[in-house]
């Protein structure tokens, strides 16, 4: 009686337990959380500095146990931990900072509110949970978060989580390089974690494939390696691998950021939508930041992941592969990762049967490597030092190419061809692909003088291999041509660090300050291959003669950027915060001579300026939050495509302003999310300008492409939705409706005000998406998924002239599902389902402007069989 007593005060209200603690001048710190599964449910110890006893307010709250602690977070890389085991009854944990000093613990359970209480001991706090429901008990993983830039918990993923017996648990999300309750963030977020990248990579591996089913604001897929046509609305993204910059200043021209990495080495990719006041370097559009993997458990484990993929119509020639092997543990104070991946794809074949040609970013006869490998060192209960490393390497080889013939014939747009070339060879030269390497240092202190400090030292170098081609470039002003048989290579090493410092100036007012730094150097060359061997061999023989040409000449960017964030709570329902960043940027060339002949001067220049961000957002109720935000971001354009192909009027790069000029972006964001227990919903308006863009023009198609700058601005809708219906059913979606126009500066009435704005074609803004799933937990251990990719007409860029044809919409259907198949999953995916024969904007956009060899189709029904295995 007397418990069943205390278990109806639990439900009841609000009980109240305060530990007795010595007085201190200085707040108590949590420097370590540990979660031990019991006979009868949970152990949940947090560890405190100095083994002081801080003060703990325990309650129930929207169907969960919590406990707000009178302390700050100090866990070394990170501030999020999180459990997940049904088997224990208890369904998840999180411990997470409230606000600068106060830290909470929240419990939920199967059936009901979890019960228990609190116990000092000598190292800090232990709880002791029972779960409402008695179940079997059962190892809990815990996943503590890893990057000290952004650090997340499930947000609008794509997923409801939530019980039917059970509310939502609070999420927390870093959007501002720190931790935040979500209803707190004014900004727009999406958050893909590790459970649902496992499940679209039976699919697709392509990371670009992935976030364009998942992100609202990101263009569709595009099935190749690149991230052109997927902008972040309208402009692009800063793409980040635990906090390191993938993207280089020649973007535009190798646009292969998301690959570099494979998907088996991440934990989380976290989406922060608009323009970055505080990350800076260039994210007008957004950030996506791409979380690694790192150790859990205390004993060493072992994932093994190995699949099959073939397309339904040509099973032997489409055969591809993959196989994923990760281990992990740790050992006193020492944690280790490493995760190693080796992926085989074969040819692709359209809808129709015919072999999709291999083109300069597709994905097919493409063997990629990848090694990630962690060491981290907790110093003490407040320092951590972490190195980390990551390899990847990509090559393509196949006897069919696409047939440029399809250029010149006068006809468009036609699909592209494929043709065999029985016997290329490769000599003295590479095969196209990529191989990038990154390496990481981070430090972090819980306290220095009150403060959390993180530093970062970073180093990243890429080289790129371009398809082989048989290039006759124009230069239109000076009326020369470049004619040879070349393959293209790019060079980009970049170096950085990072330095952040959390300071709580009281309960209630948080900042964030520091500084960021990098230096890169960029250079693309044409290397010439023997074009007569090559016509002698029957188009067999690829070989460099030691010839190269500057294509884009050695040029250096670097940036230093100071920044301040401030965070205020003004109440329980309003957050306010502000900040501030001063952005430097310089960059430098020497005097070069142009693959026209054209002897360029070089020179340097310097650009500064200072960029601000203020948002609020206000809890309406428990379930409706409603938020706004505005926020400046900072760039230059694509340096690489100004030099390679100056204008006459160009003198030097230190005085020609008016191609090299930086611009400053005005990102406006209103938006109301809703967080019921088995609905969530979200929808954002954004708007966002600056004065002057930087956009590229087909001037001739045989000439490189041409930087004009003019006044932009893009606007739009983003919408997300998932219903948990009841019966292991879920359903859900996301829309994205944007638009993108800029001035023409050709229109010559006299007035600057009145200038007519004309619609951006696809390269900048694509067109509507839509995307929706349903989902359900047949049994168990048995689960299935339908998801939908609907991509709209656009018509309006080509009825302003700026589009050469209008884009054709489509739609696709796949088909997800896993069962438990002894120790392992059993993952089966069917990628176009319905068969249907569609071309991807991309491809579209190639056949607009007569460039058939690049108008390839899109993949038609494939097949993905994978086991996986953690052991």
């Amino acid at each position: 009686m007397q418990k069943q007593l205390v278990n109806s005060a639990w439900m009841a209200g609000v009980v109240s337990v305060i530990i007795a603690q010595p007085v201190r001048a200085d707040i108590a710190q949590i420097t370590n959380v540990r979660v031990n599964p019991t006979a009868g449910g949970l152990e949940i110890i947090l560890e405190t500095a100095d083994r002081s006893r801080p003060q703990v307010i325990l309650y129930s709250s929207r169907g969960a146990f919590v406990a707000d602690i009178i302390a700050q977070l100090r866990i070394p890389q990170g501030t999020v931990y999180s459990a997940n085991s049904s088997s224990t009854g208890i369904t998840s944990v999180t411990v997470s900072a409230v606000d600068a000093n106060t830290t909470r613990l929240t419990v939920t359970g199967n059936g009901g509110i979890p019960t228990g209480g609190v116990n000092s001991q000598g190292q800090g706090l232990i709880f002791s949970l029972t779960p409402a429901t008695a179940v079997n008990t059962a190892e809990t993983q815990v996943a503590p978060s890893v990057n000290p830039g952004m650090t997340t918990s499930d947000a609008d993923n794509g997923t409801a989580t939530s019980n039917d017996d059970e509310d939502v648990e609070e999420i927390v999300v870093t959007a501002s390089r720190r931790p935040e309750v979500l209803r707190n963030v004014s900004r727009s977020v999406t958050v893909i974690p590790r459970a649902e990248i496992e499940q679209q990579t039976n699919l697709s591996r392509n990371l670009t494939d992935v976030l364009g089913k998942f992100v609202p604001g990101l263009g569709a897929p595009t099935q190749t390696t690149e991230t052109n046509y997927q902008s972040m609305r309208g402009r692009s993204a800063l793409i980040l691998i635990d906090g390191i910059p993938q993207n280089a200043n020649t973007s535009t021209a190798f646009a292969n950021e998301l690959r570099t990495i494979d998907p088996s080495a991440i934990e989380r990719i976290e989406v922060v939508r608009g323009a970055s006041a505080t990350y800076g370097n260039g994210a007008t559009g957004g950030v996506i930041n791409i979380i690694t993997r790192r150790a859990t458990e205390q004993k060493l484990s072992f994932q093994t992941d190995v699949s099959v993929n073939s397309s339904l119509s040509h099973f032997a020639d489409s055969l591809g592969n993959s196989i994923t092997q990760s281990l992990s543990g740790k050992s006193g104070n020492v944690d280790y990762t490493l995760s190693l991946a080796r992926t085989d794809t074969g040819s692709f074949f359209d809808a129709n049967g015919d072999r999709i040609p291999n083109w300069r970013s597709n994905l097919d006869n493409t063997e990629n490597y990848n090694i990630l490998g962690k060491l981290g060192v907790n110093l003490d209960s407040q320092q951590r030092l972490q190195l980390s490393a990551n390899y990847f390497k990509d090559s393509t080889f196949s006897d069919y190419i696409s047939d440029t013939s399809l250029d010149d014939n006068g006809i468009f747009p036609e699909k592209a061809r494929a043709i065999r070339i029985d016997g290329l060879q490769y000599v003295n030269t590479n095969l196209p692909g990529n191989l990038t390497n990154n390496i990481n240092l981070d430090y972090s202190h819980q306290n220095i003088f009150g403060s959390r400090v993180q530093a970062q030292a970073y180093y990243r170098t890429q080289t790129t291999f371009d398809q082989y081609g048989d290039v006759s470039l124009r230069n239109l002003s000076r009326t020369q041509r470049f004619r040879g048989l070349v393959q293209g290579e790019l060079e980009s090493e970049k170096l950085g660090a990072r330095l952040q410092i959390e300071t709580p100036l009281s309960q209630a007012i948080n900042l964030l300050w520091g500084v960021d730094y990098s230096t890169e150097d960029n250079s693309q060359n044409f290397n010439i291959l023997d074009k007569d061997l090559y016509t002698n061999s029957g188009n067999r023989i690829l070989r460099a003669t030691g010839d190269t040409r500057t294509f884009t000449p050695l040029y250096n960017v670097n940036n230093i950027g100071f920044f301040a964030q401030l965070q205020t709570k003004i109440n329980d329902k309003l957050t306010l915060n502000g900040g501030v960043r001063n952005e430097n940027i310089g960059f430098s060339v020497d005097d070069y001579t142009s693959i026209f002949g054209a002897n360029i001067k070089g020179g340097s220049r310097n650009v500064s300026a200072t960029v601000f961000n203020v948002g609020t957002a206000y809890n309406a109720t428990d379930a409706i939050s409603v938020f706004a935000d505005f926020s400046q971001g900072f760039s230059i354009p694509d340096l690489g495509r100004v030099l390679r192909n100056p204008p006459d009027s160009f003198v030097d790069a230190g005085t020609s302003v008016n191609l090299t000029e930086p611009q400053k972006v005005n990102s406006y964001e209103v938006g109301v999310r809703g967080n019921w227990r088995s609905v969530k919903a979200s929808l954002a308006a954004f708007y966002n300008n600056s004065d002057l863009g930087s956009r590229l023009v087909v001037v001739d198609p045989q000439s490189p492409l041409q930087v004009v700058r003019t006044p932009e601005r893009f606007y739009g809708l983003e919408g997300t939705v998932d219903v948990e219906v009841g019966g292991g059913w879920q359903v859900g979606g996301t829309a994205t409706l944007s638009e993108g126009e800029f001035q023409d500066v050709d229109d010559n009435d006299g007035d600057e005000n009145t200038k007519e704005y004309l619609a951006f074609d696809v390269f900048r803004v694509q067109p509507t998406k839509l995307t929706a799933y349903l989902e359900n937990k047949t049994t168990s251990s048995w689960s299935n998924r339908l998801q939908v990719l609907y991509v709209g007409d656009r018509n309006r860029a080509f009825e302003d002239g700026t589009q050469p044809l209008p884009i054709k919409g489509y739609m696709t259907v796949d088909y997800i599902s896993s069962i438990k198949l002894g120790r392992g999953m059993l993952q089966v995916g069917v990628e176009n389902l319905l068969n249907k024969q569609y071309f991807a904007v991309q491809s579209q956009d190639n056949g607009g402007y007569d460039f058939d060899s690049g108008n390839a189709a899109a993949r038609g029904r494939s097949l993905r069989i994978g086991y996986a295995l953690t052991w």
